[in-house]
């Protein structure tokens, strides 16, 4: 206590003097040393002078650090407790929740969520310079495969980087933005499916910061403590920003760069950017922009992306998913009622898309598309109401979205919209699409001084192309509206505003005009323009009747008397005497069609069916004869021009679809629909119409004839679809039968048979035993539904060939060859008759021809062959008949005993075949004489040019992969596939090292090739496969180019000079396909399973055999088993899609088992 009370000075001097003095008072030997001594007191002075000054440092030390130690773990313990994080992430995606349609007027009466309509958008890496910036850049090629943003954010989360994602306007960019902040801020299995990067997204909208050059933020911890919102008053926690900077945990979502109006301003803001980021390393950087932003103020590496146009796909993905959250919403949940609403919006929707171009390459665009959409529902159906939309699109490209976001503009949009009119109509009385630069500143600038501004021209061109982008620079110093439709509708605007209907007037005629005549009859009164229409006479009159109709659709206002005569003009009095009224009525008709059309598929509409008018032009534009067979005169019945066209042949119909192409132009093809696309339009409902289709069916299973002819498609017969049913007219089916018995009996004279044919004198045939078809025709016999009559009589005919030619292997004898030969003779009698009875050529050249004596002269030859073909059966077959479907493999006719099985199973189906033939021409001649009415109507797809292709084969497979019935075996097999193929790989591995030096030391080159195949969904893989090929085998195929020993898109020789010596045996022994088991276990393949198709295969796909793309393709497969390479091209096609269909675990099981004895016989490889 007492030395506490002295004072500083007095201890100081105490320690500094005192105890000095006192060690040499006491101590003798320090008075006995004086160096020492001296040396002594000058340490320790030396050591007092140190603890003085660090005793001061420490105390100045700990006022200032225990502030700060306090200030740190006060902070800690706020950002470890106080759940400032958690909270501003609920925040943000509580904040990025809904769409933000700001600016647009046609909105919905509620608010989408983003993640009910959100599509994703495809990113391409291209450079700056090559960035479009044209809102409407559709392209139906593209395929949309254009990496996520995700894979971007991936990329560079571990060291930080900064990403430019540039888009022209309304593309989505500020949606994208949103959309990763809801998903990284909600998290959940969402974020964790995308991989989304584990940051803190702070959003910053670069239009709130327009004094950048007065007001530059530091750093950027002052750019996010100026981004952050106040939630609800819950106090950051100090150094919160800080510490997330440093470690790397921000994502700054950093939107529009182009909306800071100065360029000088833009380039400070880059410069800022640039440098912070390198700064700050760790953190991602996010910036959007329209190309003209970014191009002169780039930042030095910078990864550069283009958001792409919406595909066909998106646009359809986009389009079900709208629908479905606004009637979700609408009808109070996802209930039954919701479903079927959002199903019909949509459906009707794609289709008005599809039916006009225009729109669907403004679909392209998210924001249009969401605009299109919201039209659609809220108002009209489109395109009624286009020119209403296409008025809103203009506004919100020329700057209402930027008033709505606070955006100060140059000049408002309506003047814009002004000057703009008035270029698109200068242009349009050009006839051009783009203009250069010079002349387009001429045209707009009497425009430009009406307003009263002092923009040039040149400038105001320039900006309405980087802020609009409804201007566009096609190449240097060549301007063009973004798309024509945009150019059309301002020069409507501009005829209406200024009352320049009368001069529209005159263009009329001209195809150029068209669009804008009908954007114009759609705010105007048209009563004038749909006049000038109907008084046009020559070669266009057909064309401009529809453009008068279409006029009448869309028409703001018009007459009552106009609107009767086009009416009338559509529907002219006495069609049937008046061939060239008829002509312009059903021209008109079918020009008008694509507006009745129905989206089935991707590019793909149904027309309605037919009319009898649509169907007599096409009879009155032909050379051939194709009246319908139930018509006694070549015009249609009277009254009878709008009913739907019934009771014409199958290739009728295909001739029809070909005709109509030629007729309509070459931008789109047309064809029968398939059975699938039926199924869309009919539905569930019943009716008695049946469509002809461009599937085909086997009369009796496919799989029960296979075997008996070479071609895939010789087999498969023409029918209607859906099936019809003729049981109420089976009464008809026995009297004509029964007459037939009775004409068998005046002409039957013993044994043999002379029939009449009209044109070919009289046919003598042979009776065997008392079988006679008509006998048998009774109350149970199962109908039949209608078909080509002349491709079964064919099939017949070759059916009766084959069971001749192989007659002596079956049953030797030459009672039994003479009967065989008598049965294939009248085979090609039939053929003979069959084309007398049905050619309706020799019944407009020659009105004495007996049609119905030659129809029935046919059944009775039927007959007759039917009657030998019983006897023949009974004779040769008894107990030898084998089941066709119990044959997999494939008949050589080399072969003694194939071909043994070859003529049973011939002359097995020989007799239910002609049965099958009868009861079709029994109830033809019940619908010619009109005893029972022709059902079989017909429709046309109408399809893009393009369709085919390995483009539209995915499209296919995408719209069809729901067909496909799946099992649990679908499920199960991928497991069993990757064990297997470990387990086989193990297995072989000293085959395969010794397989792989014999190829080596064989042939220079490498051991293995790989070839890009496709695999399930039209996906691309590598095959891995031993080479069997020298390595210029390209060269060597060029020198064999012609000699290709199978008629498929693969090019296969017997003795190929490119294959090597042990290439040849691992061909032979199918061992060159061992590797593939890598591609099993990756999952590009299955163990069993179609054969992997090269890229030019696929190019040339059907729809049908593109099916067997929808299961991974195999190792080996159906078609290896059952002959390889010595099968044709439609033989393997159809095993392939039978595997597809009848995939289980007993097939694969059985494929494997014969795999091992193909390898073992090594038969068809090569």
């Amino acid at each position: 206590m007492m030395f506490s009370s002295l004072p500083r000075a007095v201890l100081s001097v105490l320690a500094a003097v005192g105890i000095p003095v006192g060690c040499v008072a006491s101590i003798p030997a320090l008075r006995d040393n004086p160096l020492i001594t001296v040396a002594l007191i000058f340490a320790y002075e030396f050591g007092v002078l140190l603890a003085g000054v660090g005793s001061a440092v420490l105390a100045q030390l700990h006022s200032r650090w225990s502030v700060r130690i306090a200030d740190a773990f006060d902070g800690a313990v706020q950002r470890q407790f106080s759940g400032y994080t958690r909270f501003y992430l609920r925040y943000v995606a509580a904040d990025t929740r809904y769409i933000d349609l700001k600016g647009v007027a046609s909105r919905a009466e509620f608010t989408l969520e983003m993640k009910d309509i959100y599509v994703r958008l495809a990113l391409d890496a291209d450079p700056a310079w090559k960035s479009s910036a044209n809102p409407v850049d559709y392209a139906p090629w593209r395929t949309g495969n254009g990496a996520e943003v995700w894979e971007w954010l991936r990329d560079g989360q571990g060291t930080g980087s900064v990403i430019v994602i540039l888009g022209p306007p309304g593309r989505g960019k500020t949606t994208l933005l949103r959309h990763i902040a809801f998903v990284i801020a909600s998290g959940g299995r969402t974020a964790s499916r995308l991989k989304a990067p584990q940051k803190i997204p702070v959003i910053v909208y670069l239009r709130d910061h327009k004094d950048w050059t007065f007001s530059t933020p530091a750093d950027l911890v002052d750019l996010i403590m100026r981004a952050l919102p106040s939630i609800g008053g819950r106090p950051r926690p100090p150094q919160w920003i800080e510490k997330n900077l440093r470690r790397g945990r921000f994502l700054l979502l950093i939107d529009g760069l182009d909306e800071i109006p100065d360029a000088a301003t833009r380039r400070a803001m880059t410069s800022w950017i640039e440098t912070q980021a390198s700064a700050q390393a760790g953190n991602l950087l996010l910036i959007t922009s329209r190309p003209f932003g970014y191009r002169d103020n780039e930042i030095i590496g910078a990864t550069v992306v283009n958001v792409q146009a919406f595909t066909a796909g998106q646009i359809d993905a986009f389009i079900t998913q709208w629908y479905r959250a606004t009637s979700i919403r609408s009808y109070g949940g996802d209930n039954e009622s919701a479903r079927i609403a959002a199903a019909r919006g949509a459906a009707e929707l794609s289709t008005r898309l599809g039916q006009t171009r225009a729109l669907h390459d403004l679909a392209s665009n998210p924001l249009l598309l969401t605009m299109i959409a919201t039209v659609h529902h809220y108002r009209d159906a489109l395109p009624g109401s286009r020119a209403e939309l296409y008025r809103e699109i203009c506004d919100v490209f020329l700057g209402k979205r930027h008033e709505a976001r606070g955006v100060v503009l140059d000049m408002p949009a309506a003047r814009k919209k002004m000057v703009l009119q008035e270029l698109a109509f200068a242009m349009m009385l050009r006839g051009v699409r783009d203009l250069s630069v010079a002349d387009a500143a001429e045209l707009v600038e009497p425009a430009l001084t009406r307003v009263a501004t002092r923009i040039s021209p040149a400038d105001f061109l320039r900006r309405v192309e980087e802020s609009s982008g409804l201007l566009l620079e096609r190449e240097r110093g060549l301007l063009m509206f973004a798309h024509l439709t945009l150019q059309e509708f301002l020069a409507a605007e501009h005829i209406r505003e200024n009352k320049l209907g009368r001069e529209l007037i005159g263009f009329v005629e001209h195809d150029w005009w068209r669009e804008t005549t009908l954007l114009y009859a759609a705010n105007a009164d048209a009563t004038e323009i749909i006049s000038a229409c109907l008084r046009a006479e020559g070669e266009r009159e057909a064309e401009l009747l529809a453009l008068a109709v279409q006029c009448v659709e869309e028409a703001r206002e018009l007459s009552p008397e106009t609107r009767s005569l086009v009416e009338q003009r559509l529907n002219p009095p006495g069609l049937r005497a008046n061939p060239a009224s008829r002509r312009n009525a059903a021209r008109a008709r079918l020009l008008l069609r694509a507006t009745r059309e129905q989206r089935v598929s991707r590019d793909s509409y149904i027309g309605p069916p037919v009319t009898w008018l649509e169907y007599q032009h096409f009879l009155d534009s032909i050379d051939d004869c194709r009246v319908p067979d139930h018509w006694a005169a070549p015009v249609f019945p009277e009254g009878a021009q709008n009913e739907a066209a019934t009771g014409m042949r199958h290739d009728d119909a295909l001739a029809f679809c070909t005709w109509l192409t030629t007729e309509l132009g070459a931008e789109h093809k047309y064809r029968l629909p398939s059975t699938r696309e039926l199924d869309v339009i009919l539905g569930n409902n019943e009716s008695s119409t049946i469509y002809w289709s461009a599937n085909a069916f086997g009369a009796h299973s496919d799989r029960r004839v296979s075997r008996l002819f070479r071609a895939y498609n010789e087999q498969r017969e023409r029918v209607p679809y859906p099936s019809a049913d003729y049981e109420r007219w089976r009464g008809e089916f026995l009297r004509i039968a029964n007459e037939d018995l009775v004409r068998v009996d005046e002409l039957a004279d013993g044994l043999t048979l002379s029939i009449d044919v009209p044109g070919s004198g009289s046919f003598a045939v042979t009776l065997i035993g008392d079988e006679l078809l008509p006998s048998e025709i009774d109350s149970t016999t199962p109908l039949p539904t209608n078909c080509d009559l002349r491709q079964v009589t064919r099939k017949v005919a070759e059916v009766a060939r084959i069971a001749d030619a192989y007659a002596d292997l079956v049953y030797p004898g030459d009672l039994n060859a003479d009967i065989s030969g008598e049965l294939a003779r009248m085979g090609a009698g039939l053929v003979e008759v069959a084309g007398q009875a049905f050619d309706r050529e020799s019944r407009r050249a020659r009105q004495d021809f007996n049609a119905r004596q030659a129809r029935q002269a046919a059944r009775i030859m039927v007959v007759a062959m039917a009657n030998v073909a019983a006897a023949l059966r009974n004779r040769w077959v008894g107990n030898k008949f084998t089941d066709p479907t119990r044959v997999l493999r494939r008949l050589e006719p080399n072969r003694e005993e194939d071909r043994q099985l070859i003529g049973i199973m011939a002359i097995s189906l020989l007799h239910d075949y002609l049965r099958a033939l009868y009861l079709q021409l029994l109830l033809h001649e019940a619908r010619v004489t009109g005893a029972i009415p022709p059902l079989e109507s017909f429709r046309y797809v109408r399809v893009g040019q393009h369709e085919g292709g390995v483009t539209s084969v995915r499209h296919y497979l995408a719209e069809i992969g729901h067909t496909l019935k799946r099992t649990p075996w679908h499920y199960l097999k991928p497991f069993v596939d990757r064990i297997m193929a470990l387990a086989l790989l193990l297995l072989i591995t000293p085959l395969f090292f010794m397989i792989t030096v014999f190829v080596v030391l064989d042939s220079s080159g490498p051991a293995f090739c790989v070839q890009r195949c496709y695999g399930r969904k039209g996906k691309t893989f590598s095959v891995i496969k031993f080479r069997t090929m020298y390595v210029n085998s390209d060269a060597i195929r060029m020198q064999q180019e012609g000699v290709n020993d199978r008629a498929t898109p693969l090019f296969k020789m017997r003795t190929d000079p490119r294959v090597t010596r042990v290439g040849r045996v691992l061909r032979r022994y199918s061992l060159d396909g061992l590797p593939q088991l890598f591609n099993v276990l990756v999952g590009h393949m299955s163990i069993v399973g179609p054969r992997a198709m090269l890229p030019q295969e696929v190019e040339q796909y059907g729809q049908d055999a593109a099916r067997t793309l929808l299961v991974k393709p195999g190792v080996t497969g159906l078609w290896q088993v059952s002959g390889r390479s010595d099968l044709s091209w439609e033989e393997s096609i159809r095993l392939e899609l039978r595997y597809v269909e009848d995939v289980s675990f007993g097939l694969d099981l059985a494929i494997a088992w014969m795999t091992v004895r193909a390898i073992v016989v090594g038969r068809g490889a090569y």
